[in-house]
This record gives C-alpha cells, structure tokens and sequence, in this order.
C-alpha cells in the first residue's frame, strides 16, 4: 500500500483499493496554505451537505410517489403558519410578523416545549385528552355512544374539522377521526392512521355521530391556550362533561415518565 496505517485489516483493504490513503490525501493531509485552511473546511462541510440535500430529494420523492403534497406560501398562505397562529385565531387582518421576534432576547421556546402525547396535529390533542378522559373514568366503549359534541377554539374547527378524511394526512388533521379513534381503540398514536382504519366502517358509523364546533370564550383564548369541551351522551342516557383547559404535554400540564413511553 501507498502508506502504513496501524490497523491491519485497513492495510489489506488498501493495498486492493487505496481508498484510504485517497480520504486521507484528500481531506487531512492535502496540501495547502495555511490561510485557506478554513476555506478547505468549509469546502468539505459544504460536500456533506450535498449529500444531505441528495438524500433528501430522494425521500421528498418517495413521499410524492405516495401522495404527499406541499405548499409554496406555507408561511404567509390563506393556511399558512401566520394564520394558524394569528393571535387570537379569529382576527380578520393578518399576523404581526414583528411580534414573533419582539422577545428573541428574554423568551425560549425550549423553556416551554409541548412533548406530543397523540400522533395528529395540535389542535386535536385537548379534544382527544376529553375523550380519553371520559371514557376511562366511566367504562365507556365506543357501542356506548349516542352523541360526542366537541367545543373548542376557532381554529381547532377550521383546520381540523373535516369529517371525512380519504388519507392518512388528513386523518391526522381531522377532529372527529381522532376522537372516534380515542374512544374505540383508547390511544391516537402512530398505529392509528393507517389504511385499514382509515376504512374502517365502525370509526365511520361513530364519526357520524361527532359534531365538532367553535366556542367564542375558547377561541379568545387562542393561542395562549388551546382548550376544549367535550359532551357526550351514551345509548342509555346517561350525559357526561369534561372540560380540557389545555393539552396534555404542554407545559403547564406535562406528561409523566409512564405517560412518555
């Protein structure tokens, strides 16, 4: 081989294909002034991210292939980021962009992170934590249920409203879904959206039995809070109520070690 290396095995790799000596040629020892040196560096971060950008193109491509869609106006759109989180949530003019930086100095998300305790946008979670609620502290199956009626904030209603999602994605971006799956299966994880459930004619006969509408005394909280109401009557008449002030796995309401797992 063109050079030694102390591990033997590396040896015998080398002297039928120096491909080491290359690397090592190439991006440690390579010739150069001392003064380009940082230029060399990021010359090779650069390479890596390259890579990167390859490896991601290609599942970007293999999610296409499965019907995965995306936005050009994510940010500023109709539905973009800014009108789901514009104040709150029922205002008629646009978001304050310069709000969103006014405490970059003082105020770190990572001080308030929300750890996801269901597989399904955020709005859904304090609908489906009133679900989960009511049917474990009475027993409830979903052949129990007459009537689900959830109140909760504006945008919760329009853009988790759809009744009747015909994909994975818009499953986890449908209310009534989540909670019907809360209430047949006791959990809205990753195993709940898959095609089979998707078709599934008794979370469909319960969905139809789930009405999903805007409070005004929640929406005004939005977005410092998400919070939800949750009604149900059951086939023999009994009602029940739970009140959900915010998501489970917020903050100010954070998951256990068992809840975690």
């Amino acid at each position: 081989p063109s050079r030694q290396f102390k591990n033997p095995l590396i040896n015998w790799i080398e002297y039928r294909l120096p491909v080491f000596a290359f690397l090592d040629h190439q991006l440690i020892d390579y010739p150069t002034p001392r003064n380009l040196n940082y230029w060399w560096n990021m010359g090779s971060l650069a390479g890596i991210m390259l890579m990167v950008q390859i490896v991601t193109g290609v599942i970007l491509a293999m999610a296409a292939e499965k019907g995965v869609t995306g936005a050009m106006d994510i940010l500023e759109g109709e539905r973009g980021f800014g009108a789901a989180m514009c104040r709150n949530g029922i205002a008629t003019d646009g978001p304050d962009w310069e709000a969103a930086a006014d405490a970059l100095a003082s105020s770190f998300t990572i001080e308030r992170m929300t750890f996801k305790n269901h597989a399904a946008c955020g709005h859904t979670h304090p609908a489906i934590d009133g679900v989960l609620a009511i049917r474990n502290e009475n027993a409830l199956t979903a052949d129990d249920i007459a009537q689900i009626k959830v109140e909760t904030f504006q945008k919760a209603v329009e853009i988790c409203g759809n009744a009747d999602p015909r994909t994975i994605f818009e499953a986890k971006f449908s209310l009534p879904y989540c909670a019907a799956m809360a209430m047949t299966t006791g959990r809205v994880r990753m195993e709940a959206f898959s095609d089979d459930w998707l078709k599934n004619q008794p979370i469909r006969t319960l969905i139809e039995k789930i009405e999903v509408a805007d409070a005004d005394d929640l929406s005004a909280e939005f977005p410092k809070r998400r919070a939800a109401r949750i009604h149900i009557e059951a086939t023999d008449g009994r009602r029940f109520e739970h009140y959900s002030p915010t998501r489970k796995g917020d903050p100010d309401n954070p998951l256990t070690d068992d809840e975690l797992a």
